[in-house]
């Protein structure tokens, strides 16, 4: 088992081994960044988005092959910074996923309005990019800026709206 840690604006990618007690350096990134998302996925170390050194958000994707030492460029994932996304990675059934709650702001008559849309996207390793699998209906009403859920089936009918 291994911790991973991203420092200095993500030029060092720091692992620690708890058997040995050691903290080591890794292979820098190929795009150095902060606060993006890792997870393990067929013996690799996906790390998704992030921050870069001027605090710009980027929808990058690396993977870091541990037999190698290596990162290796993958797609980047497909996201309009316009809708702020809040994106949360997960694996489903040994699939890498993306939850993506995209929020828009639209102004009617002096009246702000704001919309949430859920989606969930799947990454294809073999093609080297993200599908959309599911997104939330426009009859399903905002679930809020809290949901993400992915995993349990929404019955619309039994969700009520409360005032």
């Amino acid at each position: 088992m291994f911790y991973f840690s991203s420092l200095f604006s993500g030029e060092f990618f720091l692992c620690y081994d708890p058997q040995k007690d050691y903290w080591g350096f890794l292979t820098p990134m190929t795009v150095p960044r902060i606060q993006g998302l890792a997870t393990v996925y067929n013996d690799s170390i996906y790390y998704i988005a992030g921050t870069c050194g001027n605090h710009q958000r980027m929808f990058t994707v690396e993977a870091y092959d541990i037999e190698q030492n290596k990162w290796t460029r993958k797609k980047d994932f497909p996201c309009d910074q316009s809708i702020n996304p809040y994106i949360k990675l997960v694996l489903l059934k040994n699939k890498l996923h993306l939850f993506v709650r995209a929020t828009q702001v639209t102004v009617e008559e002096h009246v702000f309005r704001t919309s949430r849309k859920n989606s969930l996207y799947q990454y294809d390793e073999v093609a080297d990019q993200w599908q959309k699998v599911y997104e939330t209906p426009d009859r399903l009403w905002d679930l809020g800026r809290h949901f993400e859920c992915v995993v349990a089936k929404l019955y619309p009918q039994c969700l009520q709206k409360v005032i």
